[in-house]
This record gives structure tokens, sequence and C-alpha cells, in this order.
């Protein structure tokens, strides 16, 4: 038997259902679509002998995916990650003009069609600056969710992104993080241990390692120290893994406190404080672990549902909130993700801001 589904929170006199932290909006006919919402001069470069014509993706129709995703989910809201990569892109310029027009092209296509619709803005991580201004231009937008960060060869613990983070928490904006195809596979973006997986299956099964390594250099880097406040979301890595390393992140810091002064009190407290995790992808543990496994993580702060969707291991809620302690539903469902997202928050509750209603759940 499916388990029932988290139960909705009442919110300024309405309710707030279950929210899907990573949702995928796809482009048809690929990058060649978005050449409409380029600059001029950027358009010669982006010319193309024959244009590819294609049927419509799975992922591409904004107002099907309300039908057949938000719909049936009974959804209040989602956070729209584009997938269009542009870290594998060796070109900065061309990386620039790709990225703004597909902000651009979600803009004025997506949101309009369902205002349960909220982006995770590109932003361009070959320059920090342009990515601060990108997300500054973008500051009047009230549907936009967080700051989604393609990852580099560069740890997020180095001063290099600073400029985003800084722009991000001036704009009580969350910093979004997600495998997005050239991991592991393309020079320039991050890498996997010991070399090149030959199969996607391989990197697939080794995306954590890149989540672990960035996680350990955010904290040990003290960019939650400098930043406070800043929120990361580590969306699409999975999350059972960060147990273990919280452990080990404390046990090393109290042995080697003298190398990281600046980090001022046990790792594990920045994670719970300052990290989000999405659901998906999420083990197949037996049931008992899985809830002993996210207690020791506090899910209740720590973790946000998603579904991955349109892709082939997205999850379905009502199957998956089984592995969710029955008391931590509906803060996994939708209350932390209205609090790591405060600007979809108000969007959805009509300017109000998300209240502590919810809060003493908390541990």
């Amino acid at each position: 038997m499916r388990p029932e589904a988290a139960p909705a929170t009442e919110q300024g006199g309405g309710q707030t259902g279950p929210i899907d932290t990573d949702l995928h909006p796809h482009v048809s006919g690929g990058l060649g679509a978005l050449v409409e919402y380029m600059p001029r001069n950027a358009r010669v470069r982006s010319a193309s002998d024959a244009a590819m014509h294609e049927t419509e993706r799975p992922g591409s129709n904004p107002r099907r995916v309300a039908a057949e995703h938000m719909d049936r989910l009974g959804l209040s809201g989602a956070v729209l990650i584009p997938l269009e990569s542009i870290n594998g892109f060796t070109d900065p310029l061309t990386a620039s003009v790709y990225s703004r027009a597909l902000n651009r092209f979600l803009i004025e296509k997506w949101l309009p069609a369902d205002p349960r619709y909220h982006l995770a803005l590109m932003v361009l991580p070959h320059d920090p600056a342009k990515a601060a201004r990108e997300i500054r231009d973008h500051r009047n937008q009230p549907r936009i969710a967080g700051v989604y960060l393609p990852l580099l060869n560069i740890l997020m613990g180095s001063s290099y992104y600073h400029p985003i983070y800084k722009r991000a928490l001036e704009q009580g904006l969350p910093v979004i993080v997600h495998p997005a195809g050239p991991e592991g596979a393309y020079y320039g973006a991050p890498v996997v241990a010991g070399g090149v997986p030959a199969t996607y299956l391989e990197r697939h099964v080794a995306l954590p390692q890149i989540a672990q390594a960035n996680l350990s250099s955010l904290i040990m880097n003290g960019v939650f120290e400098e930043f406070p406040g800043l929120k990361v979301v580590f969306a699409e890595f999975g999350f059972a893994w960060a147990v273990p390393l919280m452990w080990r992140l404390d046990m090393d810091w109290r042995r080697l406190r003298r190398e990281t002064p600046w980090v001022r009190k046990p790792p594990s407290e920045y994670v719970r404080e300052s990290v989000r995790f999405t659901m998906q992808p999420m083990e197949e543990a037996p049931l008992e672990q899985m809830h002993k496994l996210m207690r020791m993580l506090s899910a209740d702060r720590t973790l946000m549902f998603s579904t991955d969707y349109p892709h082939w291991d997205r999850f379905d809620l009502a199957d998956v909130m089984a592995a969710v302690p029955p008391d931590y539903r509906a803060r996994v469902s939708h209350e932390t993700a209205l609090e790591t997202f405060p600007l979809m928050s108000r969007s959805l509750t009509g300017g109000r801001p998300y209240s502590s209603v919810c809060r003493s759940t908390l541990r």
C-alpha cells in the first residue's frame, strides 16, 4: 500500500502542498532554439548549415508538464533547474551568450505558463563577476527561486566564486549545484576519482564524489563564515553519503583545528544550518535503515522532496514518502523548501513570508 502524501500546511489563509525542488525544463530543438533570444551580433556565431527539427521532447511543453506532472501529484510549486549545459564550454563568451539566452527563454516561455513555476537562474561559472551581474539584472523578477551554478573543476570553497555568493545572498537566493552532463568527461568540468568513467552507469554512481569534495571545500574554506545566511542546495547528488562525510569532517576538524581556525564549529553544524539536499536519487535501503539515516542527517532540516522529472529515474511523491519518517514528511515535502527559497515562498503565499508555524518539528 502506498503511504499517504505529506499533509499540506496552513499558510496565509490557504494550504501549501508538496514542492518539487528539481524539475527540468527542456528546450525542443536544442540550443538552436535559443538563437532568437541572443543579441544580434551573437546570432552569426551560432548559425549552422541546416537546422535540425525534432518532435517535442519530454519536459519541453510547460503547460503539458503542469497538467501531467504538477497537477497529477498535487504540487504547489516547482523549482526549474535548466540542464542545457554550459560548464562543458571552453569559450566563456559563447557560454555567456547561451546562458543568458536560456534564462530569457525560460522566463518568457515557462514562467507565464503556470504560477507554480519558479526558475533557478543559470549563471556563468567561467566569469563570476559577469554571473553576479546576471543575478543583479534579474533582481526585480519575483519568480526567481535561486541561482543555479554549473560547476567547473574549481572547488566551491575557492574565493573565485565569492562574487556569486555575495550577490546571491544580497538578493535572498540560495545557490544550487546540480550535475549537468560534462562532469567526469569534459575538460574543465569537475572530475571523479581515478580517471574518466567508461560508461554512463559508472559516471552516475560516481557523481556523489563531486558533491562530497565541494561540500568539504565550502566548509573547510570558511564560506559559511564569510557569508552567514547563505544556503547551498546539492540537487540530484543523492544524500546518503552526507552522514559518513559529516562524521569524518567532524573527526578530522577536532584533530586538525589548527589548519582551519576560521571554522568555528563542528562541520556537521554548518551542514544542518546552511546546506540542503534534494531527495532524488535515493538509495533503495531497507525502510528501517533509511529512517535511521534520515534522522542522523536531520532530514527534517536538510532534505527536500524532488522528482527529477522528466528523467528515467524520476520519483513519484507517494512512492518516495514511505522512506521518510512520518513526523518528517511535511518538512521534506514542502516546509523546508519554503524556508530555503524565500522568494518562491512569498510568491506562492501572496507576498507573505513563510511563517514559523511548522518549526516546532525541529529538534
